[in-house]
């Protein structure tokens, strides 16, 4: 009777020991990705709305940037480290506000940061759906030592987006506020996003996404078995993989982040050294660029994009000898990767029936070997155009050089002519 009770009450311990682990990984996974979304959304151009009372809209781009607050009062927007103005122009001009309307402005901004900054302690998934061409992940979580009714977060992102992290686009519940010397709750109900930079305008998110969505996903039934969230990355090539992620959607400093993650895991990273340079090269952080660029070459001698890219950031910062020899140097490792492809296709097909082979793929080789040899030629050109550039530029100096001599001398004959 004894080992008929105790059967049941260890599979309900079991149980109950599979629960909580689940549990604690569902908290991890939230808080990974909660810390994901505030470093994402502190690198671009950050939107939040208050859809509970007081309701108002919160803007802050990135780098120490202006914000800006709308709502029924008016707009009001700061710089950095400056107070806050009641201002159309993101603080560019306006009419200082009186210091309750400043600590209102304040106690909010510092609302949607306590979003970022809430520790789950209990979490668990209530949904998982799609909406809109996104995956969508409904979390309800308590912080702890908390009693009261839960905080739901939800999480989406893009069909198309295969990063595993997810960024927070809504939240509603109570946050602890600090007013003073007591801690007060206040339930708030928020939705996030952000706008990207294109073409000299600016896209929100939503927008951004319809344009990248592939039109085969749009009204193909999705298998949401294939879509996970999952915590941060825990080795060089996932910081890798994000960072890519974290480029496309606008993100530089975040992809300038994960790429330093992914090098302090591995030194000897190539991809990620290379792709912090172009990043940084983009960013226009030019010394840091020929820095990472410069590494990047030392792990590989031979690959010509790097040099490219280390002469285009050397051209905008002026040293044009410098870029001379990069972009010198990476033409002639193009030529040759050419020419090393070619012979080696050229004795792949050395076999018998050679001739029946040749006069059967003639058209195609020929057209291969034609567009192969026109870009040498190209190659070539470019590489003696800039030697001739060189050239001429040494010329017109060793000329402004002698020019110059012959009027100093003319003038010190004049000089001597006017003395006898």
């Amino acid at each position: 009777m004894k080992k008929k009770i105790l059967i049941p009450l260890l599979s309900v311990s079991y149980l109950l020991l599979v629960l909580s682990t689940l549990r604690a990984q569902d908290a991890k996974i939230v808080a990974d990705n909660l810390e994901y979304s505030r470093e994402f959304y502190s690198g671009v151009h950050f939107s939040a709305i208050s859809e509970s009372k007081p309701s108002f809209g919160y803007q802050r781009y990135p780098d120490n940037g202006p914000e800006r607050i709308q709502c029924d009062q008016g707009t009001f927007a700061r710089k950095h480290g400056q107070p806050w103005l009641r201002s159309e122009d993101w603080g560019e001009s306006g009419r200082p506000v009186d210091k309750q309307t400043a600590g209102k402005l304040d106690s909010w901004v510092k609302l949607v940061e306590a979003v970022f900054n809430f520790a789950p302690s209990e979490v668990k998934l209530i949904n998982k759906s799609e909406a809109g061409h996104r995956v969508q992940w409904l979390f309800e979580a308590r912080g702890a030592n908390e009693t009261g009714a839960p905080v739901r977060l939800e999480f989406e992102k893009p069909l198309y987006d295969k990063n595993p992290n997810v960024l927070l686009h809504g939240f509603e519940g109570s946050l602890p506020i600090a007013g003073g010397k007591a801690v007060r709750s206040e339930r708030v109900k928020f939705s996030f996003g952000y706008l990207i930079a294109q073409g000299g305008f600016e896209l929100s998110e939503a927008a951004w996404e319809n344009l990248e969505t592939p039109k085969e996903l749009e009204n193909k039934p999705i298998d949401l078995s294939k879509f996970d969230i999952g915590p941060k990355p825990k080795d060089a090539e996932g910081f890798l993989n994000r960072a890519s992620a974290r480029r496309f959607n606008g993100d530089v400093n975040g992809a300038i982040a994960d790429c330093t993650r992914a090098i302090e895991l591995d030194p000897k990273s190539e991809p990620a050294v290379y792709k912090r340079g172009a990043l940084n090269l983009q960013k226009g952080d030019y010394d840091d660029a020929i820095a990472d660029l410069t590494r990047a070459i030392e792990l590989s001698p031979n690959t010509a994009d790097y040099y490219s890219d280390r002469g285009l950031a050397k051209l905008r910062k002026r040293d044009n000898d410098g870029a001379i020899v990069d972009f010198t140097h990476a033409i002639e490792l193009d030529v040759q990767s050419r020419d090393w492809v070619g012979s080696k296709k050229r004795r792949r097909i050395q076999q018998p029936r050679l001739d029946q082979k040749i006069q059967r793929r003639s058209g195609r080789r020929n057209c291969r070997f034609q567009q192969r040899h026109r870009i040498e030629r190209e190659a070539r050109d470019r590489l003696q155009k800039s030697r001739r550039s060189e050239t001429s530029e040494r010329r017109r100096r060793r000329s402004q050089r002698g020019f110059e001599t012959r009027r100093e001398i003319g003038s010190a004959i004049a000089r001597r002519r006017a003395f006898r």
